[in-house]
């Protein structure tokens, strides 16, 4: 049987096709998302895959993966819908800022 190099990997070449997504991206959420899935695919591959286990890609994707989850929570908390909790606030809403376009997205 033919041995594959570890640079052949399926994880580490799934690492890099998450790369190649986030590059493709627009949106500020998704490229966070598939950066924080990258990087989890390269602590996998030196975690499991090397012959040895490489400590510096470990730590320093384990970091990526933390900034990343962290700053798309952010995002994704931004992006919530704004709930009014009053109905004179909704009546506002509805008679002045809905009809210029303004969304209840933060």
């Amino acid at each position: 049987m033919k041995e594959v190099n570890e640079a052949q990997n399926w994880v580490f070449q799934l690492a890099n096709a998450f790369l190649f997504l986030s590059y493709a991206s627009r949106d500020l959420l998704m490229l966070r998302v598939v950066l924080m899935l990258a990087g989890f695919c390269f602590v996998m591959w030196g975690s499991v895959v090397l012959t040895k286990v490489a400590i510096d890609t470990i730590v320093w994707n384990s970091i990526f993966c933390i900034i990343n989850a962290a700053r798309a929570a952010e995002l994704a908390w931004q992006r919530r819908p704004v709930k009014f909790e009053r109905e004179e606030h909704e009546h506002v809403y509805r008679e002045v800022f809905e009809p210029v376009g303004i969304a209840r997205l933060q």
